[in-house]
């Protein structure tokens, strides 16, 4: 229980079960009011929102056209960055606005940055539930425990394209293959990739729609365009 009390301080600090699927409390270590105020405004929820099929994952929405009081916005914005850059693993504040930057003014930036995050290699592995967290899935990856096109990679960030075939090296693929197993569910795979579960590998078959991209928990990404770009 001890190693996931660096997950449970991220959730803790973004008001948000950004995982999902985090056990129980159980430790004394826990049974401190932080974590019973937390668990319990989880236990409450928030408004309903719209979510997909029986998962609890909603889709990213844009802010155009909609006003915010400005006693608010700064703590909205703050909130709305680190869930975001939790979720992917700690992206740095530096990495995150020089992307956005990037893609400020483009068509639909909303999308684009979206598309950009998810085809990630880390990313993707989170995704299909052969890890439990992104940064679980990075180290992996460093570690030399996947292969890309038959190849292995230590860049996290390696960005996939349609045709590439991702599969676990041979010798870690027993304990990983248990890891999944013990998942109390996966997540929906997403339809531009094929996942062979027994082989542990998938295949891209499409360009990411960015539209389908699901998120345990409520993202404005335009929000976080117009901090890193003009807010900043």
């Amino acid at each position: 229980m001890k190693s996931l009390k660096p997950k449970y301080k991220v959730c803790l600090r973004t008001r948000t079960n950004l995982w999902e699927d985090l056990a129980p409390l159980g430790e004394k270590s826990f049974h401190r009011p932080k974590w019973r105020n937390f668990l319990q405004s989880l236990k409450r929820g928030h408004r309903r929102r719209k979510t997909y099929k029986k998962h609890a994952l909603i889709r990213a929405k844009s802010r155009v056209r909609k006003f915010f009081r400005i006693r608010s916005s700064f703590k909205y914005s703050l909130e709305n960055r680190q869930r975001l850059k939790a979720f992917y693993g700690g992206l740095q504040d530096r990495k995150l606005n020089a992307l956005c930057r990037s893609l400020w003014g483009k068509e639909k930036p909303r999308l684009a940055l979206i598309r950009v995050l998810e085809s990630r290699l880390d990313v993707n592995l989170y995704r299909l539930g052969f890890f439990s967290s992104i940064r679980a899935s990075r180290q992996s990856i460093s570690h030399g425990k996947i292969q890309v096109n038959g190849r292995k990679t230590s860049i996290a960030s390696f960005s996939l394209s349609i045709g590439d075939f991702v599969e676990v090296s041979p010798k870690y693929q027993t304990s990983i293959r248990s890891s999944i197993q013990s998942k109390r569910r996966l997540s929906p795979t997403p339809s531009w990739i094929e996942v062979d579960y027994p082989s542990l590998s998938f295949i891209v078959l499409n360009s990411i729609d960015a539209k389908e991209v699901l998120y345990p928990f409520w993202l404005n990404a335009d929000e976080i365009l117009w901090s890193s770009t003009l807010g900043s």
